[in-house]
């Protein structure tokens, strides 16, 4: 019998029980003046309302983008916020994958918040930051992998990239 890919893949366990727990242990993330978090507690009771199996077969999450100003010496306030349903990962999508892309999208996240430009990334939406076409992806199996095809300059890697 397979092992499979994450200890939240239990047989039978849907994707999108999985995508909740492991969008709980990710969000937000936080790097420099830039964050991005769910709307709410995957895992609380309004959870239905923030992951969710939309329209057209995929699974939704609302995600908020913050960037803050921090004037020297004062501490920081809200620049932006940008809220927005995004489409995560297909509805169908194999629930022993989940875990790892999650994972793997979610440090894809922090290095582009962390090294992309300020202005870049104050600019984009929140559904620029995910790209659940990876998951077609037959190679990538795990975390890593899957951070590494989304840091490609086709997906998230392109807020990395100088301005045209």
């Amino acid at each position: 019998m397979a092992r499979p890919l994450s200890p939240l893949a239990d047989p039978g366990r849907p994707a999108i029980d999985i995508a909740r727990d492991v969008l709980a242990e990710v969000l937000p993330i936080h790097e420099g003046l830039v964050s991005l978090e769910c709307a709410g507690d995957p895992r609380g009771p309004e959870a239905a309302k923030l992951v969710f199996e939309g329209r057209k077969g995929w699974t939704l999450v609302v995600l908020r983008l913050f960037v803050w100003d921090q004037p020297e010496g004062a501490p920081p306030t809200i620049r932006d916020i940008k809220e927005q349903e995004v489409a995560l990962l297909p509805a169908a999508a194999d629930p022993a994958r989940v875990d790892p892309y999650l994972r793997g999208w979610a440090a894809a996240v922090h290095a582009v918040l962390r090294a992309a430009p300020l202005e870049r990334v104050a600019s984009a939406m929140p559904h620029e930051l995910c790209d659940a076409r990876v998951l077609g992806l037959k190679r990538a199996r795990s975390a890593a992998d899957f951070e590494a095809a989304l840091l490609m300059p086709s997906r998230l890697g392109k807020l990395l990239q100088p301005p045209r």
